[in-house]
């Protein structure tokens, strides 16, 4: 059965039942008509519950099973999100125990500390004086105690940056205000090495120590026109030699030997420092020079606790080494020398070589003379070669080294023991 509901175009809203329920009346083209279908509801169970059995009838065509299955309604998150487990997979930490004082809010953790670079080297990096003013700063309060330079592009400009790395620090007063003076002290910026490039402090800081440098090289650097005076200034005129901490010294290399006034000058300052203990000047062609011998008779006595001496490739022959074992007993500590690359067993002397001589032990049978008075002489170094008098020399200049580590063992510990 259907009912129509007649428009506005027609006499009356009521509805109109139609007895043909299969022919339906067309409407006009100016009538709009709303059709409303009325479908039977199922039946409903005498009971008001649910129906228990809510599975899913196992063949869905049956007529019996007529009802929609129980599904339970869909959740977005699931169980396991919102409910906690029941044991815990992560870590808990222990809040700290009573006993323990509780750290206040307001109090502030210490800086962490810097790490220091105790060894720089910078050999043969093509450092102009505009680099090398990088890192004075860098050298000065970086804790660097071993720094290799030499080989580089830097000129006397640079020598005057490094020289015043050992300029004395000294606190000046601050001018008067009022007529009443401060205590506080100021340091000297004229004597603190400063760098318009870096952006460095003109006032040190307060862990600022002159002389921090032990160990310097210049290997590789040609200093042979006076390029080293700045810094030979410096340590020959400084206020106060206590705090030179100079320890070593590396000239290895650097074209020295022929101005005598620069060796004259090198022993001077050198003298100043209190803990100067290895002087390497290898490689550089000293005994070319006549005046070298007399140079280094003058000159190394006076070291107060020179321990090394490296002469190694300085071109010295038995004669110079005849000379050079006379001035080593007054290098009162004088420990290791290394003479090594040098032509020692070479006979200079035509009669010699006439009499069928091959070799020339006169400087080997001086310095085992030298070693028996030279009780800190424990490790020398010597070049290979020569015959059997030689290896006869170099094995007994060998033995009285051991026996001089012997004696200084005894003299330290009170113990000698019987080899």
């Amino acid at each position: 059965m259907s009912f129509r509901r007649g428009s506005s175009s027609s006499f009356g809203s009521d509805l109109a039942r139609t007895t043909s329920p299969t022919a339906k009346r067309q409407p006009v083209v100016t009538e709009e008509v709303d059709i409303i279908e009325v479908v039977p509801s199922p039946k409903e169970p005498k009971n008001s519950e649910a129906p228990k059995n809510t599975e899913t009838p196992k063949n869905p065509e049956s007529p019996k099973n007529s009802e929609l299955p129980n599904i339970p309604p869909h959740r977005p998150i699931s169980t396991s999100f919102d409910t906690p487990p029941t044991e815990n997979p992560y870590a808990i930490m222990d809040p700290p125990s009573e006993a323990a004082p509780a750290t206040p809010k307001t109090e502030t953790r210490p800086p962490p500390s810097r790490r220091k670079v105790e060894e720089l080297r910078m050999n043969d990096c093509e450092v102009s004086a505009e680099i090398l003013e990088l890192f004075i700063y860098a050298v000065t309060n970086g804790g660097v105690r071993y720094w290799a330079v030499g080989g580089n592009k830097f000129d006397v400009k640079g020598m005057k940056m490094i020289a015043g790395l050992f300029a004395d620090w000294k606190p000046e007063p601050e001018p008067e205000v009022d007529g009443r003076g401060t205590p506080t002290p100021v340091p000297s910026i004229a004597s603190v090495p400063t760098s318009t490039t870096s952006g460095t402090p003109e006032e040190p800081p307060s862990t600022w120590t002159p002389g921090k440098l032990e160990y310097i090289s210049f290997e590789g650097t040609d200093l042979s026109n006076h390029q080293l005076d700045p810094l030979l200034e410096v340590w020959i005129n400084h206020p106060n030699p206590n705090n030179l901490s100079l320890w070593a010294l590396d000239l290895e290399n650097c074209r020295l030997g022929q101005d005598m006034r620069f060796f004259s000058d090198l022993f001077k300052a050198l003298r100043r420092f209190p803990n100067l203990r290895l002087l390497h000047m290898a490689r550089n062609p000293l005994f070319a020079n006549p005046g070298m011998i007399k140079g280094l008779r003058e000159g190394l006595p006076s070291l107060p606790i020179l321990r090394r001496l490296d002469l190694s490739g300085t071109g010295m022959e038995a004669q110079h080494l005849v000379e050079l074992a006379r001035i080593l007993p007054e290098v009162k500590h004088i420990a290791a020398l290394s003479i090594t690359e040098n032509p020692i067993y070479e006979i200079d002397d035509v009669v010699e070589e006439e009499e069928g001589q091959t070799e020339d032990v006169s400087g080997l049978t001086a310095l085992e003379a030298a070693t028996r008075y030279c009780k800190q002489l424990i490790e020398v170094e010597l070049p290979e070669g020569g015959g059997v008098e030689a290896a006869r020399l170099r094995h007994k200049i060998f033995l009285r080294c051991f026996k001089n580590i012997e004696a200084l063992v005894c003299s330290n510990y009170g113990i000698c023991a019987d080899f």
